[in-house]
């Protein structure tokens, strides 16, 4: 037994470095809308140019965070945002323990089924920072839906009812790169973005998914 003791030890020692080590995923929700950080308001492009404002007046929620790039005279509905760590809530949106993997070519993040609750509770235009080891790395909008949407150089996570069909033990959402000129695509985050790629790489080992 005295034998056995010090190998127990280095095992136990390997396997707590092993977690140690392991990418930490983590999806954390702004406190609060922030603004796009390209254009102007929509409000003082609308002041600036004379322009009718009666439409504002009736609705002013759906173009209180709108902005004008003046530049490229293009409306901006969901756009780029910079952020600092205050800015975020203090508990994850979504844990590392619930993201199961990501399907790189359908852009497709997987999570465990526990998390539909969370996403039926979001509040329009919700924004989100993806996070791996505690390193910001993407960051967008979790959306329900954005055909008639104007967006510009941000991820939209774009999530519906679960399949059950196709996937019956998770829920997912589909991760695409929103521009005015080429409209929203599937992202090359191999290319782009190698270490969100890697990351989610690991995690599908590990989690025996999209194997061949």
């Amino acid at each position: 037994m005295k034998k056995l003791f010090p190998f127990l030890l280095l095992l136990i020692s390997l396997i707590s470095c092993q977690k140690k080590h392991q990418d930490v995923i983590e999806i954390y929700l702004t406190k609060e809308r922030i603004p796009n950080k390209v254009g102007i308001p929509i409000q003082e492009y609308w002041t600036l140019n004379k322009m009718e404002q009666k439409e504002l007046e009736f609705h002013p929620d759906k173009f209180e965070f709108m902005t004008v790039d003046t530049i490229q005279d293009q409306l901006i509905e969901l756009g780029a945002f910079n952020f600092e760590i205050a800015d975020l809530e203090q508990s994850p949106f979504i844990t590392n323990e619930e993201i199961l993997g990501f399907d790189n070519e359908r852009a497709e993040l997987f999570f465990k089924n526990q998390v539909i609750a969370k996403f039926s509770k979001l509040k329009y235009n919700s924004q989100f920072v993806l996070f791996i080891n505690k390193k910001p790395i993407i960051n967008g909008y979790l959306e329900t839906g954005f055909s008639s949407r104007r967006f510009n150089e941000t991820y939209i996570g774009l999530y519906t009812k679960p399949n059950k069909e196709k996937e019956p033990d998770s829920f997912s959402i589909t991760l695409l790169y929103g521009d005015i000129e080429n409209k929203a695509g599937i992202p090359d985050f191999q290319t782009t973005n190698p270490e969100f790629y890697q990351a989610f790489q690991t995690r599908n080992q590990e989690n025996n998914l999209f194997q061949q």
